[in-house]
């Protein structure tokens, strides 16, 4: 039985396969299934991430503009068109970064502390290291299995985030 499976479409690189490969025995030992919901992603597609993000949570009202925008373009207040909705989505507590570095505009709150004007890196998953896992019904035990895979240390996980409100974990691979 394969218990971790990528949802179709999804582009995985050899580091993100093989990072995978080493998390497969902990999913088959729990006899537990999940899905690789996102892998590599170039910033045109993490702006098109946000794109999503934005009409699924009813933001787009807000940043009308933000749909036909591309990636370099900038808004009168020399902030890329897609920065404010995404400091919105950040706001609401939707874990994303940018497709590229820029600054949060709008108050944003991680382990207490206040990020807004703080520059905030581009997508991880540009790098091709870093892939998600979707939580479905039962994102505890997903949450235990990589847990344990990271303590052990023989997954190739550099760090890993619960990402709630998407309903994901996001894992971080070591570069090689």
């Amino acid at each position: 039985m394969i218990y971790l499976i990528a949802k179709y479409g999804v582009v995985l690189t050899d580091s993100i396969l093989e990072t995978i490969s080493l998390l497969m025995p902990y999913f088959t030992e729990a006899k537990h299934y999940a899905t690789i919901t996102s892998g590599f992603r170039s910033p045109e597609a993490q702006l098109d991430l946000i794109k999503d993000y934005a009409q699924k949570h009813n933001i787009i009202k807000e940043y009308p503009d933000l749909l036909g925008c591309s990636l370099q373009d900038k808004d009168r207040d020399d902030n890329y068109a897609w920065q404010k909705a995404w400091s919105k989505l950040l706001k609401l507590g939707i874990i994303i970064n940018p497709p590229l570095p820029a600054k949060v505009l709008f108050d944003y709150f991680k382990n207490g502390v206040n990020q807004k004007g703080k520059t905030i890196s581009a997508s991880p998953h540009i790098r091709g290291t870093d892939f998600d896992i979707g939580g479905g019904d039962d994102i505890q035990t997903k949450i235990n299995i990589v847990n344990k895979a990271y303590r052990e240390g023989k997954a190739n996980i550099k760090y890993y985030v619960v990402e709630i409100k998407n309903n994901a974990i996001h894992i971080g691979g070591k570069n090689k």
